[in-house]
């Protein structure tokens, strides 16, 4: 099957997107993953449950 006009550009685009879409999901996941497995927890909730006291 053979790509043509618009086509021809646009189907590589949204390839080389969906790709960068899918190994930016992967680094965001491992970056949580990774110090859960190191057992450590992320402190980002703190701040929210001081302002509700």
């Amino acid at each position: 099957m053979e790509l043509a006009g618009t086509e021809a550009v646009l189907v590589p685009a949204l390839k080389f997107i969906m790709l960068g879409v899918m190994v930016g999901g992967a680094i965001a996941v491992f970056r949580e993953i990774v110090p859960m497995a190191r057992g450590r927890v992320l402190r980002s909730d703190e701040p929210a449950e001081k302002e509700q006291s």
